[in-house]
């Protein structure tokens, strides 16, 4: 190199270097990540966090690792590098190529298939995406990626270590040899300065900070000097990576973390861990978290705004009960079992005192200062008093309560107040006076407050709230309506808001007027130890037994708003349990926490608000309880309708404070309440077309209002579709008309039957008719009339024409209905009967036969039914017989049916027939053959039983006929 390059040794040095023991959140194996040994860092546009190292590649949402392997498609084991192209794809690098990931899938590129497309060396230490262009540092030299091929950057044969884009869009290349930047249109490399064994550039204050494996070098781009930081934080350390965030230089090496702010080197110890503090990588996320790659995982580091004391310090007891700064401004600490701790005169560790050094006992639970700097510490077994020399102790024997001293206040009038057990102590003009609680209380006094109208509040464990206005002691609890038993801090503010720490949540005071706050509002916990607060009258801070609680005062006295932010050990309070009382105020921004769990400093300036909204993604579907791939407007057969979605709002500052808030358009009418659930399921979903968002907000509420969609929708089943629906209302329209048609074409041809029916029984009625208004009969009975008129025998002729006529009127009348009653059929077949007998002059005898049982008034029949059996018995077996013959008609009731027989014994059918000269028995005559006929129909239309039966008789050489006619007796 032609240009020599000026070094020059700085020393950057302010009058002390800090140590820290600040909040570091790791992630390793146990935590899903797949390897312990951290290579590489990398944030992608959707804000994933991808993490490289020896064992493959893991994609971490804050909560979740995706990890990838050779057995997924990844190229090697050793991941090295990662950077992401502008069409969102992945590019890993590896000591034996390269991975390119989609989404889906990997394709790789190494001596074996890419050779041929121009890389030839497969160890790649660093990857830069530039628009068109992919960067790749190698072993052996400087290539970049375009349309499906690599290109190598001639002159530039030897090792790449590492690259930075720069803002003003340059390349800076970092090896061996110094510092290089590149053309990225013309591809001209220039060289900047010499440098050796640089591991990582970054730009900070318009100049280059380099790191190297022998120490840490600034680079000014314009004179081109290099400058080494001479500092035992850095010098000669072996230096592999380096980050800036807000103006702050963050400095991985293989002891620790080194951070830059002010010129001021500052040193983190990340963990006691094996290997924790051997640093590879760093990287700084878009909610500015430090990201920390190391031997032992990965670690995340936000801000100093915690700090705890430990052993290191000089504070060997976990249990902190009292805080407070003494009147030589040194802090002060009473620890539960080792006694007491002041910090050193250089500000630096604690000296501890306890029982060897006049402590009257080590386990304190309290301690205040008075007017003349003194510090009283309240014990197990008394009073101590240590004025910067010596300890002074009283006991009950000195004027105390009892020695149970759990409480110290000091007020504005210089008078000591001490809680002890059923009451309290006070020292006022060197003596003890005390004040009793009601001897039922079996308490503990906890807290000591004095108002701004000067009364003392008491708080007691298991007794309630008193007050003491210097005359009388009241219950203060009951008189405001405090229902808890246990109260333990209490704390006033400017406007006249009291409050009352309790163990059912947190009580504010005012006018007469009581609220309450418990974890319902959003306390960590019921169990309140703590209040304070701050300078400026902002917060008010809650310490409970599971965390800090932050309550905005500002909210609260302007709008009512009950604003409680929690701060766990996620956000760097590890303490997580306060202890009773253990709290102090240091200014406007420095508060210190007594827990069980050691010592915190708190500096609310250095506070770090996330303003950054998470990131919302859909990271899984699963239909009918089985994992899918579906891309997004999929269309689902109507089965497919049980849908669970999965998934993430990326928030990495504190990622189980996520709220998720989701809606299903389609089916939900709102958004439903904000919750850390991030799964949706909706089963059975009806068919319809559907889109699925999702919201999310950030640790602190930040929402981001761009809602992660997908949509979808679900077929209805075929027989839901628009074309079944069309096909069936014509099918159903055809089968209608059909229906209609044939039903009315049933109806007519039931009319048609039916007139046919009715005709053919009118026939019958009127052959029937005609059968009894015989032409002979009637010829025959007026022959008979007229004989009486001849022989002058006008009564006889009387009385046959009044009978005759009677019949006729009958006949005529019973014509013209459907049905007569049996009465009436009587009376009819009498007068038939009679007449026959006067015209025949006494051929026959007449026998008629009714059960008693029967009603005939109310027992029907169709009309002229059995009139003609009752002729042919006189006509065609009684007429021709020789003699004088007899004529049978009888009714009787056989179940539900009525049955009539006719029966003669006259000459009998056979004989009759020849007579005639038919010789068939079997032929029918015809007022039979309109009966049967007449019987058929009156089946049909009635559906009941009619029947007759013919029986021949023949017993004895006599001969004779009998019908047997049967008809319903319901109809």
């Amino acid at each position: 190199m032609k240009q020599r390059i000026t070094l020059i040794f700085l020393l950057l040095l302010s009058s002390y270097s800090k140590s820290y023991h600040s909040y570091f959140r790791n992630y390793s194996v146990e935590n899903g990540l797949p390897f312990i040994q951290t290579n590489t860092i990398f944030q992608d546009s959707k804000g994933y966090l991808w993490i490289g190292g020896y064992g493959g590649l893991s994609k971490f949402d804050g909560n979740i690792f995706q990890n990838f392997s050779p057995k997924n498609g990844l190229i090697n084991y050793s991941v090295t590098t990662i950077s992401e192209d502008n069409k969102g794809r992945i590019w890993i690098g590896t000591i034996k190529g390269i991975s390119c990931y989609d989404g889906n899938k990997f394709t790789n590129y190494n001596k074996e298939n890419s050779i041929k497309i121009g890389l030839e060396n497969e160890t790649i230490n660093k990857i830069i995406c530039n628009n068109e262009k992919i960067w790749i540092a190698t072993k052996k030299g400087l290539y970049y990626f375009i349309e499906n091929k690599f290109y190598k950057i001639e002159n530039l044969d030897f090792k790449i270590n590492t690259m930075l884009e720069t803002k003003d869009n340059q390349i800076l290349l970092g090896s061996d040899l110094g510092v290089f930047s590149i053309n990225k249109s013309n591809n001209k490399v220039n060289f900047i300065g010499s440098c050796p064994e640089i591991s990582a550039i970054t730009e900070f204050e318009n100049n280059f900070i380099i790191t190297t494996l022998s120490g840490l070098y600034k680079l000014n781009p314009t004179t081109k000097n290099l400058i080494e930081f001479k500092d035992e934080h850095v010098n000669s350390k072996k230096l592999n990576s380096i980050q800036c965030i807000d103006n702050i230089v963050y400095i991985a090496s293989d002891d620790g973390l080194i951070k830059l702010e002010k010129n001021v080197f500052s040193n983190y110890k990340i963990s006691d861990y094996y290997n924790s503090n051997l640093i590879s990588c760093l990287w700084s996320d878009d909610e500015k978290n430090l990201w920390i790659g190391s031997y032992a995982g990965l670690y995340r580091y936000r801000s100093d705004d915690f700090i705890s004391y430990s052993k290191e310090d000089g504070i060997t007891s976990n249990f902190i009960f009292q805080v407070l700064r003494t009147k030589q401004n040194k802090l002060f600490v009473a620890s539960g079992g080792n006694g007491i701790y002041i910090e050193n005169k250089d500000g630096v560790g604690f000296k501890n005192y306890s029982i060897k050094d006049g402590l009257i006992d080590d386990y304190v639970w309290s301690a205040c200062t008075d007017k003349n700097g003194n510090i009283w510490c309240g014990t197990n077994e008394g009073i101590s008093v240590y004025n910067g020399q010596i300890f002074k102790s009283f006991t009950q024997a000195n004027g105390l309560l009892n020695n149970f001293c759990i409480t110290t206040f000091c007020d504005n009038n210089g008078v000591i107040w001490i809680g002890n057990k059923g009451g309290v102590s006070r020292f006022e003009n060197d003596k003890f006076t005390t004040l009793k609680f009601p001897e039922q209380l079996d308490c503990d006094v906890s807290a000591i407050y004095k108002t701004k109208n000067n009364d003392m509040l008491f708080g007691a464990y298991q007794g309630g709230l008193f007050k003491y206005d210097g005359k009388k002691l009241t219950n203060f609890g009951k008189e405001i309506g405090i229902k808890s038993e246990s109260v333990m801090a209490i704390e006033e503010d400017d406007f006249g808001n009291l409050f009352i720490g309790t163990f059912d949540g947190l009580f504010i005071y005012k006018n007469k007027k009581l609220i309450n706050l418990d974890s319902e509002n959003g306390l960590s916990s019921d169990l309140v130890y703590q209040l304070k607060i701050d300078g400026k009258g902002k917060y008010l801070w809650i310490g409970t037994n599971q965390s800090l609680n932050r309550f905005s005062l500002e909210k609260y006295n302007k709008t009512g708003e009950k604003s409680i932010y929690q701060i766990g050990k996620n956000d760097g309070f590890s303490g997580v349990e306060c202890n009773t009382g253990a709290v102090l105020l240091e200014g406007d921004s420095t508060l210190w926490f007594g827990t069980v769990n050691g010592l915190y400093r708190f500096n609310i300036k250095e506070f770090k608000e996330n303003t950054r909204p998470s990131k919302t993604a859909i990271t899984g579907i699963k239909i009918n309880y089985e994992i899918s791939n579906l891309e997004i407007a999929s269309k689902l057969d109507y089965e497919q309708n049980n849908i669970t979605f999965y998934f993430t709002g990326i928030c990495f500052t504190n990622p189980e404070k996520v709220l998720y808030t989701i809606k299903l358009e389609g089916y939900d009418k709102t958004w439903r309440p904000a919750s850390h659930i991030n799964i949706a399921n909706y089963p059975n979903l009806p068919p319809g077309n559907y889109t699925f968002k999702v919201k999310s907000c950030n640790n602190e509420g930040v929402w981001n209002n761009n809602a992660a969609i997908y949509t979808f929708s679900i077929s209805p089943p075929w027989y839901k579709t628009l074309i079944f629906r069309l096909v069936a209302i014509a099918l159903i329209i055809v089968f209608v008309y059909l229906f209609l048609r044939n039903r009315a074409n049933n109806i007519r041809e039931t009319e048609r039957k039916k007139i046919e029916q009715e005709m053919a029984i009118a026939e019958n009625e009127l052959k029937a008719l005609r059968s009894q208004m015989n032409p002979h009969f009637i010829f025959n009975s007026l022959n008979s009339i007229q004989h009486f008129v001849i022989s002058n025998n006008s009564e006889k002729a009387s009385k046959y024409l009044n009978k005759f006529s009677k019949l006729i009127r009958l006949i005529l009348s019973h014509s013209e209905k459907q049905l007569i009653t049996l009465a009436e059929e009587i009376e009819l077949l009498k007068l038939y009967v009679e007449l026959e007998q006067v015209r025949f002059e006494g051929k026959f005898s007449l026998i008629f036969e009714i059960e008693k049982d029967l009603d005939i008034d109310f027992i029907e029949l169709p009309t002229m039914l059995i009139q003609p059996f009752v002729e042919n018995a006189i006509l065609h077996g009684l007429a021709p017989k020789e003699g004088k013959g007899i004529l049978k008609i009888s009714f009787t009731n056989s179940n539900s049916n009525i049955i009539c027989i006719v029966e003669d014994d006259g000459i009998g059918r056979k004989k009759s027939y020849s007579m005639k000269g038919t010789g068939n028995s079997n032929n029918l005559s015809m007022a039979t053959k309109n009966t049967t006929e007449r019987i058929e129909l009156l089946k049909k239309i009635n559906d009941k039983e009619y029947s007759f039966v013919i029986f021949d008789l023949e017993e004895n050489q006599k001969s004779g006929t009998r019908v047997e006619i049967t008809f319903p007796n319901d109809i």
